[in-house]
């Protein structure tokens, strides 16, 4: 019994001075740690700040970002604890960075009325800056033929976009070129004949759409010199097309959405498998129409719908 009990008391010496111990090793290690004075480091790149924070054995964590005009991206904005405090080694210091200045998307405004064009503007965070009058035979009065930034371009909130908008057909006898992009080659020889401009003709023979100009070497509503040789590209490549009966059989269809924006252009459908390839929709659809392309009965399992632009592949869908 009393063994017993001096094994009881022995265990419980020993684990007091366990305790007693740990609690000395923490005090001393917390003790030992230095006082160190908080750097300033807001308006300092993140990286730079970490250095500056790392020399003075302060931990570093991120706590967030924030848009900000006036301070750069990957700045710091703000920092926890202050400047100027005095903390222990390995104290964490929270910094706030800056996301910059708040970005928009510039929309494709070409072929819009100006007043839609400036509403499109706005709910992308931009402002419609200087309107540049000009003639033109490919878009309506009053509509945007260009602009400045492009479309798709990342830009900063409420950049101004300056735009080009048309008057219509020039009225000062100016002869200007017509778009030909998607039109048959016939109307480009009508065209020919009536102005009597020198047109040439070269082939590509793997674009679709058998005598469909693909390119010309003079920009549409650029001015024309009369004496100037004009050169046109035309795609020369035939494709069967699916009979209506064909095209019935499978009581399918491809939804396929035209983009908004331009003028409308010759959109070709091409069924691509294992007995063929074929034309199985060819039109000119406005910017913005939703088309239900019928798909027919198809051969093999990895058939496609192949979609060309003005003779030009974009695109493809599966259409199994």
């Amino acid at each position: 019994m009393m063994r017993k009990i001096e094994w009881l008391m022995l265990s419980a010496l020993l684990l007091a001075a366990a305790v007693f111990t740990a609690d000395w090793a923490v005090k001393s290690a917390i003790h030992s740690s230095k006082d160190v004075t908080v750097p300033d480091v807001t308006g300092r790149p993140f990286l730079e700040a970490l250095e500056v924070l790392s020399r003075q054995n302060l931990a570093v964590k991120k706590e967030g970002a924030e848009f900000n005009d006036a301070v750069p991206a990957g700045t710091v904005l703000r920092q926890l604890p202050d400047a100027g405090l005095t903390v222990r080694e390995g104290k964490v210091v929270r910094l706030t960075l800056s996301q910059g200045g708040e970005n928009a998307l510039v929309p494709d405004l070409t072929g819009l009325d100006l007043r839609t064009a400036e509403i499109q503007l706005r709910q992308n965070l931009l402002a419609l800056g200087e309107i540049q009058p000009r003639p033109s035979l490919k878009q309506p009065k009053n509509a945007v033929m260009a602009q400045k930034p492009e479309p798709n371009k990342v830009v900063g909130k409420n950049t101004l976009v300056h735009v080009e908008v048309s008057q219509g057909p020039p009225e000062d006898g100016r002869m200007l070129m017509p778009d030909f992009a998607g039109k048959p080659w016939s109307e480009v020889l009508a065209w020919s004949r009536q102005t009597g401009i020198e047109a040439s003709r070269s082939e590509d023979p793997s674009s679709f759409g058998e005598d469909t100009v693909l390119e010309q070497s003079v920009p549409p509503d650029d001015d024309i010199d009369p004496s100037l040789k004009i050169a046109f590209t035309v795609a020369v490549k035939r494709m069967e097309e699916s009979s209506p009966r064909e095209q019935a059989a499978e009581g399918r269809t491809i939804r396929f959405e035209v983009p908004q924006g331009g003028s409308a252009k010759l959109y070709s459908f091409v069924l691509v498998d294992d007995s063929g390839t074929r034309e199985i929709w060819r039109g000119n659809p406005a910017p913005g129409a939703k088309l239900d392309i019928p798909l027919p009965k198809v051969a093999g399992s990895r058939a496609k719908v192949r979609i060309f632009v003005n003779g030009i592949l974009t695109g493809e869908r599966d259409a199994r």
